[in-house]
């Protein structure tokens, strides 16, 4: 009981044995993921599935900036009332963006430079974008005002995500154009309203827009380790289906090897009742059902091999063990081909019944032509092996009713007068001929030859008694072929085995090398219909039609909401949020970069006094991110990563800390939130705060505008750094309604503080076009908050789906592992114990097992008087359960 407990729950805990190596890998770990997926051969799933994810990526960009442009050219005409002339090239580049880009859509067959095409028009299309929100807009309204770009941040982050240079090409390099392009726009305009170039001032904006590029890099890092996440996972679930078909097979073919296919289910139900009632510690098992049932019309077959105690007295055992399963493989196969069920096997006797599995009128000639092979494959064989065997048969006809008797072993076996008169058929018999009954003759409709039964028979009262005339029918003109079988001896002394000879008549179990092959054919065929479309407005812009390909996006309807892609199940979902976070430290690493930043622009600065305060911040958060890497640290020195095990106390501690940090969903979350509000304190503190301290300390409240140092009072540095925040909210892992909530917060906090700022100093030097500078600044941040959320859905939609898989795989694993305890428990029924375990571990083979005793007890037991008419089969049931339980022998019911 205790074991098969301890089996389920150790299955449930493999199901995350991939995390948890993960977890103790030395190497990064993304790159510990590409070589498991180079080990696995999936680079090629991999590459497939991103291609069709930059598809969906593309539509993507095409929708927002699409509605980007739609709404600022209605805020144009709302709040500014700009001319159509203003506003055409806004038009005229939602136009052009989707012919520019239509080549990406389209088959990657079609085009013999695919690659090259997809990186030109995501050149063309960043580039043109650039243009248009820089050097473009410049030229059509010339104005006395800091003309500043409006999508900066959108365009860079693009191309490093949504445009196909992403995949196909190298992102960095046009994001450094793009980035060149406006800085060169920032420091002409500057120069154009006669502005000074300044550090403080132009310096912040290129660390901003170099960071951009910095951030998304990593980004593009996590993004991979998330993708080839899922497809090993799927990779994982897809083989594990697989194994779980072969285990359910496996079991469901032995089964059907003791017992008729139509009971076998309901078997099955009831050895998964035993499992769990004893998983679950339940002391009293219900009864076991007997499955009585009558069958009125059949045929038995009864066979026993001649001269059998002489072949013993001849041969070693090695040899007589080959030659009886060359005897009885050959029986095995013969049965098959007949459709008759193969009741039992004792020593040299065989016995088999027709009509049984499937009712047929036929059964008796089905009986008879097994009789007549089995004859001809032991002439076969004594040919073979040179020695004077035979095999004496019976088939006789009538009703015989089945049941399943025996609690530790289980027997399913006939009873009836019918088939204690074919064994007595069998005993009267003649050998290399097919003794049967008038009844049986009367089924054959006098399709073979036959002559008078034996003498014995006229002679046998009990035959006499039932008025039963018998006939002989021997050999008729038929081929069957037989296959010998390799051998492999060992004796009980050494007690080593390697194989086993196959129960299942031939029928090969999928190896694990078969199951990695079609594992592999499988992902090659799954990859081109996995999860890849979370949002569905994207679709009017993915002009592929490879939407409608099967897509197994709805499949995840009845799993993940639609909007804020929780699972539905909350279980499930508390689940997913639980789960450890491994990339926590390198999460925590980029927002310690952000705020080096932010500590870099307060230093540039002039009259800066905030950087004991911003070092403060800095130093909380270098502290938190060696703790997060403390572990990852630790492993890399250890010489055993995978058994590491800290011995000093302190090193115990930061070890546990760091695992708390991962694993611990509170934490996680405490460790974030302290995190953002830290680096959205050093991002306020270096701009807005600083310049009302330095207005408060000058008294210049009530100065003119002139009077001011645009330097210190300039609030788009503020925007820029609020946009470094939510770039570092990508890394970090948490629920989406909760990452929005944060978002959106900080959004309306900076919104109010800009305004507020605007409002008190009353500057309006600094805009975009077509917008006054109140609406520009917040436009800046609102257009980036519509492109962080609708990524994120996008993003966690993909998550969610890996997750799934990772859950629908432990699932499969549990089932897999207690299907191989359903066979362990057939097996044990079968054969004993020891030799159980040997079989369910072998290798698929034709080889044999035979063990050695050299002192034995054998006991035969036999009931007598019994009528199963009178007594009942309740009582036989127990008998042999009190049996079972006194000494675990194996009772055959004669």
């Amino acid at each position: 009981m205790d074991s098969l407990r301890s089996h389920i729950d150790h299955a449930s805990m493999e199901s995350d044995a991939p995390d948890n190596e993960l977890a103790y890998s030395k190497s990064r770990e993304w790159v510990h993921l590409r070589k498991k997926c180079k080990d696995l051969d999936m680079e090629t799933c991999y590459k497939r599935y991103i291609q069709r994810l930059t598809v969906i990526n593309l539509s993507l960009f095409l929708f927002i900036v699409e509605l980007l442009f739609a709404m600022h050219i209605l805020f144009q005409f709302v709040y500014s009332k700009c001319t159509v002339w203003v506003s055409m090239p806004y038009i005229v580049l939602m136009v052009l963006l989707p012919l520019i880009l239509l080549i990406c859509f389209k088959n990657k067959a079609q085009y013999k430079h695919f690659t090259l095409w997809n990186n030109l028009a995501s050149c063309t299309a960043a580039l043109l974008v650039t243009f248009i929100d820089t050097f473009l807009m410049f030229m059509v309204d010339k104005t006395d005002k800091h003309i500043k770009s409006s999508y900066d941040h959108i365009i860079i982050i693009s191309v490093y995500f949504f445009l196909p240079i992403a995949f196909y090409g190298i992102p960095s390099l046009l994001g450094i154009a793009v980035s060149v392009l406006y800085i060169l726009y920032f420091i002409v305009s500057s120069l154009s309203i006669s502005e000074d170039l300044t550090l403080a001032l132009h310096g912040c904006y290129v660390i901003y827009i170099i960071s951009l590029n910095v951030l998304m890099e990593a980004f593009r890092i996590f993004m991979e380790y998330h993708l080839r996440q899922m497809l090993l996972r799927r990779h994982q679930l897809l083989h594990q289906n697989f194994l779980l078909k072969a285990a359910m097979q496996k079991e469901k073919d032995m089964m059907q090897t003791i017992l008729p296919a139509d009971i076998v289910d309901t078997l099955l139900q009831e050895i998964h009742k035993r499992i769990e009632d004893q998983r679950i510690g339940t002391h009293f098992l219900t009864p076991l059902i007997l499955f009585i049932e009558l069958h009125s019309d059949v045929s038995i077959l009864v066979a026993d091999m001649v001269n059998y105690t002489h072949l013993t007295t001849r041969m070693d055992v090695k040899e007589i063990v080959k030659f009886l399963h060359d005897i009885f493989v050959g029986f095995e196969q013969a049965a098959e081909k007949n459709e008759v069920l193969r009741i039992k096997f004792l020593g040299n006797s065989y016995t088999c019944v027709s009509g049984i599995q499937e009712y047929s009128r036929t059964h008796a000639n089905s009986c008879l032509s097994l009789a007549l092979d089995m004859i001809n494959v032991m002439e076969t064989l004594r040919e073979i092996y040179g020695l004077n065997i035979d095999v004496r048969i019976a088939v006789h006809s009538g009703e015989v009713f089945t049941a399943i008797i025996g609690r530790i072993k289980w027997q399913y076996d006939i009873w009836s007068r019918d088939v204690d008169i074919a064994y007595r058929l069998e005993l009267l018999g003649m050998p290399g001929k097919v003794h049967v009954s008038q009844t049986t003759l009367d089924f054959l409709h006098n399709e073979y030859f036959y002559d008078e039964g034996t003498f014995l028979a006229k002679e046998d009262p009990i035959l006499q008694k039932a008025n039963i005339l018998t006939y002989l029918i021997g050999p008729q003109p038929r081929k069957f072929t037989i296959k010998t079988a390799t051998f492999s001896y060992t004796s009980i002394s050494e007690y080593s085995v390697t194989s086993l000879s196959h129960i299942n008549s031939g029928k090969d179990f999928d190896t694990i090398d078969v199951i990695r092959k079609k594992t592999h054919e499988g992902m090659l065929e799954k990859v081109e219909c996995m999860p890849v479309d979370g949002i569905q407005l994207a679709r009017i812009f993915d002009f592929s039609y490879r939407i409608e390909r099967g897509n197994e996006d709805y499949m995840f309807k009845p799993y993940i909401s639609s909007f804020w892609r929780l699972f539905r199940h909350s279980e499930v979902e508390w689940n997913y949020i639980n789960e450890p976070n491994l990339l926590l430290k390198y999460s925590l690493l980029i927002i310690l970069f952000v705020g080096l930043l932010f500590l870099l622009q307060n230093l540039i600065l002039p009259k800066t006094t905030f950087v004991s305060k911003l070092l403060l911040l800095l130093v909380s958060l270098m502290l938190i991110c060696f703790f997060a890497f403390y572990k990852k640290i630790a492993i890399q020195f250890s010489k055993s990563p995978n058994t590491y095990e800290p011995k000093c106390f302190l090193n115990r501690c930061l070890v546990m800390l760091s695992e708390l940090l991962e694993e611990n969903l509170t934490m996680r979350i405490c460790t974030y939130i302290i995190c953002i509000i830290i680096i959205y304190a050093m991002a306020t503190l270096n701009t807005v705060l600083l310049k009302l301290e330095q207005m408060r300390r000058s008294g210049a409240k009530s100065l003119p505008d002139d009077d001011l140092d645009r330097e210190t009072f300039e609030p788009w540095e503020a925007t820029q750094n609020v946009i470094m925040v939510f770039i570092a909210m990508f890394f970090v892992v948490v629920p989406l309604f909760f990452k929005a909530a944060i978002i959106v917060m900080m959004c309306i906090l900076h919104i109010l503080t800009v305004h507020t700022f605007y409002n008190s100093l009353r500057r309006v030097q600094t805009t975009n076009m077509g917008m006054i500078s109140e609406l520009a600044s917040i436009w800046y941040i609102l257009a980036f908050t519509l492109l962080v959320l609708i990524k994120e859905q996008h993003v966690t939609y993909l998550k969610t789906v890996s997750y799934h898989y990772k859950s629908l795989y432990g699932k499969k694993h549990i089932l897999t592992e207690k299907s191989k305890l359903n066979a362990k428990i057939i097996m044990a029924n079968i054969l004993p114990s020891h030799v159980a375990n040997l079989f369910l571990n072998r290798d698929a083979s034709d080889e044999l097992f035979c063990e050695s005793y050299d002192k034995i007890a054998v006991l035969f037991a036999t009931i007598v008087n019994f009528e199963s008419e009178k007594t009942g089969l309740r009582v036989l049931n127990e008998w042999k359960r009190s049996r079972s339980r006194a000494g675990h022998i194996w009772l055959p019911v004669a």
